[in-house]
């Protein structure tokens, strides 16, 4: 007789040694067969878990962000039946795309469980997630070597292993965890290890944010310092309110608040311009009747009203932004397509553009893809996930609420739901909705 125990442990760690593989290769080039296959077989040994483990299962409200994540999917089968655009292109990716994001969604909840339940596979996560930042700073570390100096940030972008995206994404996402991990070991008492590890998980989110900074990935900077100045308000009001802990709080948060201002004139001192003329930029950006430079054609850019050329990412992402909210709202349940839903909206209302992109934004995308019900039931998981992770009031539900609030802004400023980055964010939310969940519910 099959000996379920066994089956449960032994499928455990194989996912958890397939996440790390898949980790490693998830934005490494040209390795798109071979994520292919870990994610099949991610899928296999998730179901295998879970099947496993499913006397276990307990029906109740922690489960809502998992029923919601579903209910997305069924969305995209309503979608395609009543309301594509282009059901050829919506289809093909449904049976490519969306299948490769279910097979993630099902691997991140069963990895969410072995996290939980499993100090190797805690292990395994922390390891596993800290892959892309380290590579990029490998790579960094590399090419400054053959250069014989350090690289200057905007020289670096174009000797990149991977896009900027992937820095900015994956460095976001291991800040959030290893943050939402560290109020664990704060309130654990204080001694060498739980020192050592708190230094360990300290300089790990130091070396994410260098990891941006030296792709000059301004939203990537933008993330991880934003959650940098949250944990800081975090540690702030804790100081106030555990008097028997204020000087551990103040201390982490004095350390923080140093690597904050540090970073942000490392930043400043080397990114390409546009923080200084930021808002001059927005104004002309969201005009975008009267600038009409984002159609393309080589019309280079408009001029800000202190006769400067506006920041390119600065105006491709907001005005494309503006004009692709102008289109949801002229179809409020969307194209249908998340690789080319701005590209086909433009078409589909007979705009002149040379545009093969998308907005730059991955909540735009996603809402010019599936519409407005699509997008509420994303950002409304991730809202019940940090709602439920909060009321949880345990050392694992930190860890998922944090993840969403690094993705919800994330969202705005990066193009998160487009190709292999929106199997990720599914992931990643998936795995967030399945960390909060608990047996026994917290009234």
């Amino acid at each position: 007789m099959l000996n379920i125990s066994y089956l449960n442990h032994f499928s455990g760690i194989v996912l958890s040694g397939i996440f790390l593989f898949l980790s490693f290769l998830w934005v490494l080039p040209h390795t798109i067969a071979l994520r292919n296959i870990l994610l099949v077989l991610g899928f296999i040994f998730a179901i295998i878990y879970l099947v496993s483990r499913a006397n276990k299962l307990q029906f109740n409200k922690t489960l809502i962000p998992l029923l919601l994540l579903i209910t997305l999917f069924i969305w995209v089968i309503v979608h395609f039946l009543f309301f594509s655009m282009n059901p050829d292109v919506e289809l093909k990716e449904i049976k490519s795309l969306w299948l490769r994001a279910g097979c993630g969604a099902v691997t991140a909840a069963a990895l969410a469980l072995i996290v939980k339940e499993t100090s190797w596979g805690k292990i395994c996560f922390f390891v596993a997630v800290s892959f892309t930042p380290l590579i990029n700073l490998g790579v960094y570390g590399y090419q400054s070597y053959l250069k014989g100096t350090l690289i200057m940030p905007n020289e670096f972008y174009t000797r990149f292993l991977f896009n900027k995206i992937e820095a900015a994404f994956f460095g976001s996402i291991a800040i959030a965890i290893f943050l939402g991990w560290s109020f664990n070991c704060l309130e654990k008492k204080q001694n060498f290890k739980n020192i050592k590890i708190e230094l360990m998980l300290f300089l790990a989110c130091f070396l994410f944010v260098v990891s941006s900074l030296v792709s000059a990935s301004k939203n990537g900077i933008a993330v991880g310092l934003s959650l940098f100045a949250l944990f800081c308000c975090c540690l702030l009001f804790l100081t106030f309110f555990r008097f028997g802990s204020r000087l551990k709080y103040l201390i982490v948060m004095i350390i923080f608040i140093g690597g904050l201002v540090t970073f942000a004139k490392l930043h400043k001192s080397s990114a390409s311009s546009g923080w200084e003329t930021l808002y001059a930029d927005l104004k002309v950006s969201v005009q975008v009747d009267r600038y009409q430079h984002w159609r393309g054609h080589g019309m280079g850019y408009p001029l800000n009203e202190f006769q400067k050329p506006v920041a390119s990412n600065t105006y491709e992402r907001m005005s494309w932004a503006t004009v692709g909210w102008r289109m949801i709202g002229q179809e409020p349940l969307g194209y249908g397509s998340i690789n080319h839903s701005f590209k086909g909206m433009l078409d589909h209302h007979n705009i002149e553009h040379t545009i093969n992109g998308q907005t730059h934004s991955g909540w735009t995308d996603f809402s010019l893809a599936f519409g407005i019900p699509g997008l509420v039931i994303i950002i409304f998981s991730q809202l019940i996930i940090i709602y439920i992770g909060l009321k949880n009031k345990d050392q694992y539900s930190l860890i998922g609420v944090w993840i969403c609030i690094a993705l919800l802004p994330l969202g705005i400023v990066a193009e998160i739901c487009y190709k292999q980055y929106f199997e990720s964010t599914l992931f990643f939310i998936a795995f967030a909705a399945t960390i909060v969940y608990r047996r026994e519910v917290i009234k």
